[in-house]
């Protein structure tokens, strides 16, 4: 018993990662009589039973205080390629429009422009999932 409060009183104003959730303990209550730990956080209450607190305790995964730095990022695509893919399709529906022996070509460079917004999304997201790690 003393080891699990000792282990949870190390925990308390700390962040973790626990079910999915991001959560900060803020505080906790042993109820010795019911052999329950509830933990209270800025979201809610977890209660755990002791038989089990000691093993899912280890499931609460530390997060790192430390901001993540990207300045240095530098996208791939820049509003000058956009521009220049999109002129490029444009071009290519004229083509088409105007030989339908083109449609081929066509075919592999719109394939290869996917491609491109492809990897465009990716980096978009990578970002966004950074800066809600790293508000």
């Amino acid at each position: 018993m003393s080891t699990l409060k000792a282990k949870i009183d190390g925990m308390v104003g700390k962040s973790f990662l626990y079910k999915t959730n991001e959560i900060k303990i803020i505080d906790y209550h042993l109820n010795t009589n019911d052999d329950i730990i509830t933990i209270k956080t800025e979201t809610g209450e977890i209660k755990l039973g002791f038989t089990i607190a000691k093993k899912e305790l280890n499931e609460f995964l530390p997060l790192d205080s430390t901001p993540m730095i990207i300045s240095n990022f530098q996208p791939s695509i820049d509003n000058s390629v956009v521009k220049d893919l999109k002129d490029i399709l444009l071009d290519n529906i004229n083509k088409v429009k105007d030989n339908k022996d083109y449609i081929p070509q066509a075919t592999e460079i719109n394939n290869n422009v996917k491609s491109i917004i492809e990897l465009a999304k990716t980096e978009i997201q990578m970002v966004s999932t950074l800066n809600k790690l790293n508000p």
